[in-house]
């Protein structure tokens, strides 16, 4: 009899090991997707940031010799320069927290030991090489990461036990990496107003030589209420626009220079409304790290695993990258 209660028993405790591991898969694989989708959009974003510093320098070259601006100092290429590599930093460190992902999804799916304990070590240093990029001060360094050998006399509470070292592990990593990218956009704050305010500069000298073309941004308006913009008819309507007197009196105006007036100041609207979309981007992308750094420490706990507000701040970072576009005309 006692010898009976034993073996019960015995298998109770497996039964409860196997239904830990398989829990343990699918949070993790659940866990793994969002990271992933999470990881992506912060990419996106990382990469419009980083082609407005070549669109910034461009501008400020063409914008010399149409207004008679000197050229960019020496000082601020530098500054420039500098940008780009922590921008290169920081794109290195999400496309390394992506695999370190891809690894979390394989451990749960197959028991990828190897894959995630390369893709966690990678994301450490990539981390390790945006902090230098900002040039915080340095840290300890982070000990090399495998997971242990013999967790368990179960293959599946093994696995459960290795998805939480892992786990663990991305976790920390993020964590230092929402840390520096809080720093990162105080740091750079002023840098992002002036690479947009710049282009924007341009952009509006051109408008004021005649050099730019609006049909771009006045096609969407006319749409709206069911009317069609003729980029063909645009030279002729400007021709009899000028023999026009400008609405608002003052000599010497036409009706051509109301609108490049009025071009002018949607110009300057959506200049401003970029400066605000690039502080959005970052706080957005951040609240959608931390959310996923909670849902890290949920799992861990063996706790459920509520996904849904990393999946919001990933919608919200979308749409952001869309307004962010759509100002820049794209």
């Amino acid at each position: 009899m006692i010898r009976s209660v034993r073996v019960l028993a015995l298998f109770a405790a497996c039964a409860v090991l196997a239904g830990c591991a398989s829990s343990a898969r699918p949070r993790s694989a659940a866990l793994a997707s969002a990271g992933s989708a999470a990881t992506r959009v912060a990419a996106d974003s990382i990469r419009e940031t980083a082609a407005s510093v070549d669109r910034y320098v461009e501008a400020q070259l063409l914008l010399a010799p149409l207004t008679g601006r000197p050229d960019p100092e020496d000082e601020t290429l530098a500054t420039l320069r500098k940008v780009r590599t922590v921008l290169a930093a920081r794109a290195e460190a999400m496309a390394e927290l992506g695999t370190a992902y891809a690894g979390l999804d394989a451990l749960a799916a197959f028991d990828a030991a190897e894959q995630v304990e390369r893709g966690v070590n990678d994301l450490a240093a990539a981390v390790s090489a945006y902090r230098e990029a900002l040039d915080q001060p340095p840290v300890a360094p982070v000990p090399a990461f495998g997971l242990s050998k013999g967790l368990g006399a179960f293959a599946g509470a093994r696995q459960a036990a290795r998805l939480s070292q892992a786990s663990i592990a991305i976790r920390e990593s993020l964590e230092r990496f929402v840390a520096l990218l809080r720093e990162e956009r105080e740091i750079h704050a002023s840098l992002r107003r002036a690479l947009v305010e710049g282009q924007g500069s341009a952009a509006r000298a051109f408008a004021a030589l005649g050099l730019g073309r609006p049909g771009a941004l006045l096609a969407p308006h006319a749409a709206a209420f069911g009317l069609a913009w003729d980029e063909k008819e645009y030279d002729g309507a400007l021709s009899l626009l000028r023999k026009e007197p400008s609405i608002t009196g003052r000599p010497g105006m036409n009706r051509e220079d109301d609108v490049r007036a009025a071009l002018d100041r949607v110009l300057e609207y959506r200049v401003a409304r970029r400066v605000d979309l690039e502080g959005a981007l970052v706080d957005e992308t951040c609240a959608g790290l931390e959310a996923l750094v909670l849902a890290h420490r949920s799992f861990e706990a063996k706790r459920e695993t509520d996904l849904a507000a990393v999946l919001e701040h990933v919608a919200a970072v979308r749409a952001l990258l869309d307004e962010y576009r759509a100002a820049a005309g794209k």
